[in-house]
């Protein structure tokens, strides 16, 4: 959609809000799934979820928010529904991109509003949205690349448009980990923390023989999650079911070709 266009519906939601006397604030959190995400440079499609803690006694009806790009080695590609909001004929989902300038990051504008009687009741909404994000070369993979959440604005399903209070979750900034396609490494697993699947994606400099290991907080070698011969720069994937392992922290470790990379995840029952 066209920001002009869509900066027409968002005023009048605005007004809507802001101009009714007595406002009833019930509450709720939005905020990122994640604490952070890992990407390659010249990646397309990454998706970063968005979860809701709606806690009003009456039912939410609208939600405006911004989300910022900390650079612009973050695009923006686009917002899609959730599970629990995917019925078009009941809920609509506009968003539009404001291009930053000289360096600066791109600004999402994201408006969600119900076309009907309904609502969402109080409830944990994990992936209410999803925005999928494009990364561009990284010159300088130290640089840090956030994306924060700015400008919550919401509406009451009460028929006056009183606002419903939603604030900022704990997770109101999530940290981008740009990285180069050119070393050994591994990406974050996605999702984390999580149960009873998650999955990990790699890539080596050198083809040759990889192992993809998964280790617990004392150093013990858990299990062998990859080994197997790899082409140098290609992608692989690895799917890990944990429903044989206890909540808590694991690490997990790439070797290839002499080098190695590791990370942590988090199991969560």
């Amino acid at each position: 959609m066209h920001l002009s266009t869509l900066r027409v519906t968002f005023l009048a939601l605005g007004y809507m809000l802001h101009h009714v006397p007595n406002l009833a604030y019930s509450g709720g959190f939005l905020s990122f799934g994640l604490q952070s995400i890992s990407a390659l440079e010249n990646s397309s499609g990454i998706s970063v979820p968005l979860d809701l803690e709606y806690q009003g006694s009456t039912g939410l009806a609208g939600l405006q928010f911004r989300v910022i790009a900390s650079n612009s080695s973050i695009r923006f590609a686009r917002v899609s529904p959730g599970a629990r909001i995917s019925d078009a004929s009941v809920w609509a989902l506009q968003y539009a991109v404001r291009p930053g300038k000289a360096g600066m990051g791109d600004t999402a504008i994201v408006l969600l509003y119900c076309r009907q009687r309904q609502s969402l009741p109080v409830g944990e909404y994990a992936a209410l949205l999803n925005i999928f994000v494009d990364v561009t070369s990284v010159s300088d993979p130290t640089t840090q690349t956030t994306l924060k959440l700015a400008d919550i604005v919401s509406a009451l399903a009460d028929g006056h448009g009183n606002s419903a209070g939603v604030g900022f979750g704990s997770q109101s900034m999530l940290n981008v980990i740009l990285e180069k396609k050119t070393d050994t490494h591994l990406k974050q697993n996605y999702p984390n923390p999580f149960n009873p699947t998650t999955e990990i994606e790699f890539l080596v400099e050198t083809s040759g023989r990889a192992t993809v290991e998964l280790y617990n907080v004392i150093g013990q070698k858990v299990a062998t999650l990859f080994d197997d011969v790899v082409e140098a720069g290609q992608n692989y994937r690895v799917r890990l079911n944990a429903s044989n392992l206890t909540s808590g922290m694991y690490f997990y470790r790439l070797e290839s070709g002499g080098k190695y990379d590791s990370r942590r995840m988090s199991v969560l029952k």
